[in-house]
This record gives C-alpha cells, sequence and structure tokens, in this order.
C-alpha cells in the first residue's frame, strides 16, 4: 500500500484513461509516477482537471511540509517541482 507524502494517509488506486493513479481521498493529493503526468496531460490538459475531481480535499489538520515529504515509492525525500505542462 502506497503512503500519502502529504498526509501520510494510505493512497487509493484508480483507472482512468487506461492508467492507474493513486490518490489520496483524505488530503486530496494525487501521486503520479514516472511520466504519467506528462503523458495525462500531452492526451488532453482538462484529464487533469477531472482526475482531480475524483480525489476530494477532506483533511482537517495540517499537511507534513514539503521539504519533509518522502516519495511513497522509494522512500528518499521529496523536492518541489514545477511541472511546464501543467503550472501551477
Amino acid at each position: 500500500m502506497l503512503t500519502c507524502p502529504a498526509c501520510e494517509k494510505d493512497l487509493t488506486a484508480t483507472v482512468f484513461v487506461g492508467m492507474t493513479f493513486h490518490g489520496c481521498t483524505h488530503c486530496g493529493g494525487i501521486w503520479f509516477d514516472h511520466h504519467q503526468l506528462a503523458e495525462l496531460t500531452q492526451r488532453d490538459p482538462f484529464h487533469l482537471r477531472e482526475l482531480d475531481g475524483r480525489f476530494t480535499d477532506h483533511h482537517e489538520g495540517a499537511l507534513r511540509p514539503s521539504g519533509e515529504r518522502i516519495c511513497p515509492r522509494c522512500d528518499i525525500p521529496l523536492i518541489p517541482f514545477q511541472f511546464k505542462h501543467s503550472p501551477g
């Protein structure tokens, strides 16, 4: 089971446009494996908005600061990154 880097709750798998994504039903975050975000947004930029709607933010507590987040796949620290296909 993958754990959300932001709130440490279990991530839920969902299949969308033929790919499996993992999202957090607690904080609304979505985990993208290597190249998934690029592939999704290059197919249709509106797919990202549709996928985002599947994972609604329900958290009430504080999230971990971005400098303290750990990759759910390999346990290395994550760093903030601005993706050119979906800025912001």
